[in-house]
């Protein structure tokens, strides 16, 4: 039996999130579960945003992304994606957690963000 290989950018990108996924599950001290917790938001965050890419065709998604993806939607005549709950209001909170431990660092707490 041949093995099935999948080569696109986002299935590597998303294996890569879950693997860190289980390295922030299983690591031994805050600092490794810190490193691993970063580095899954940033690895998903970046999968989510090459998913949308992709589906949406607009490789513009990815810089002001709420505001991208919602001129994306609308210029295929799709209905407008509800920011304020649900799924979406998850993403939302996603991307605030996104900033903080890629642009901040404002305080010691967000080095170690917890596993949720």
């Amino acid at each position: 039996m041949n093995p099935v290989l999948v080569d696109s950018t986002q299935c590597h990108l998303w294996t890569d999130a879950l693997h860190v996924r289980q390295l922030a599950r299983e690591a031994a001290n805050r600092w490794d579960r810190g490193t691993y917790v970063r580095l899954c938001v940033i690895l998903a965050w970046t999968a989510l945003e090459i998913g949308c890419q992709e589906a949406l065709q607009d490789q513009r998604i990815g810089y002001s992304f709420k505001d991208n993806l919602d001129r994306a939607v609308a210029a295929r005549g799709l209905s407008p994606l509800d920011w304020s709950q649900g799924i979406w209001q998850e993403v939302r909170r996603l991307q605030e957690e996104r900033k903080a431990v890629v642009h901040k660092f404002a305080n010691l707490a967000e080095m170690f963000p917890s596993w949720s």
